[in-house]
């Protein structure tokens, strides 16, 4: 689904790619009625030889499609669904999200792809998992309890003041998580893999880990450090960390310490 209200690709090449994209099977929903007022803001689409009133007429001219085409057509194996209003005012009519729904099927339906509704939104990209657990229909908190979404793996909590660890994590109606999962890592080489604190002149050697850290003064301090091999001990300023100030945790070390303004070396002997 895509929109130009409020946001511009910054370059042709953009659209190229999504052309492509759309002629070797995939369906696109354009839905925007063309009045953002940046839409006449001096940029790629209406400047150097470009004479397009919005970029979307540059990308309807790119799929090879007249640039008011309203309606659905096939372009390559793919299709382009065009509906001419303001996503920002779909938000605000009780129809909105019904009509929304329906064209995301006749979308999907040409290209015969199912689409299945979730009460949540789970998103990886590289080692991180974004999720959102949707608000809950009054009428369906019952059947969101029975069925909770449950995302899996070594999961370090980045919102957790602990930076907290575990192997799943319930996604209910408002939870906000950003995970970050460390069976995605290589864990071949230690490594620092999440802090609250600036790290800075991180290095390895095969017995240590040393890194710098510096934050705000008198505060706490948290890291996690992916780590195969027992700790003999961890030092601060070259002074040694009381143990119950580091614990092992999954794959991971978990150290807590005070932050300074000024950097204070860490080392992890190993």
């Amino acid at each position: 689904m895509l929109t130009y209200d409020g946001q511009k690709p910054p370059s042709p090449a953009f659209h190229t790619a999504l052309a492509a994209w759309v002629r070797s099977g995939g369906a696109l929903m354009v839905v925007d009625d063309d009045k953002d007022p940046y839409n006449k803001a001096s940029d790629w689409w209406n400047s150097g030889g470009q004479h397009f009133a919005t970029p979307r007429q540059q990308l309807f001219q790119e799929l090879g499609i007249a640039p008011d085409a309203t309606g659905l057509h096939p372009v390559g194996r793919g299709f382009v669904l065009f509906e001419s209003q303001s996503p920002a005012a779909l938000t605000h009519s009780p129809t909105g999200s019904a009509q929304l729904l329906t064209l995301l099927h006749t979308a999907a339906g040409a290209i015969h792809l199912s689409l299945q509704e979730t009460r949540s939104l789970v998103l990886r990209r590289g080692p991180y998992v974004i999720a959102a657990g949707l608000d809950a229909d009054p009428t369906d908190v019952a059947s969101s309890a029975k069925s909770p979404v449950v995302v899996k793996g070594d999961l370090i909590n980045l919102f957790d003041p602990d930076l907290a660890e575990s192997d799943h994590v319930i996604i209910k109606p408002g939870t906000r998580a950003l995970l970050l999962d460390v069976n995605s890592l290589n864990s071949s080489t230690p490594r620092l893999v999440a802090a609250s604190a600036k790290i800075s002149h991180e290095q390895v050697s095969a017995d240590s880990l040393t890194f710098q850290a510096e934050g705000i003064d008198q505060t706490q301090a948290v890291a996690r450090i992916l780590l195969g091999k027992a700790v003999r001990q961890v030092t601060l300023n070259g002074r040694p960390l009381d143990s119950s100030q580091y614990q092992r945790s999954g794959r991971t070390l978990l150290l807590h310490f005070q932050n300074t303004a000024a950097p204070q070396q860490v080392k992890v002997l190993f």
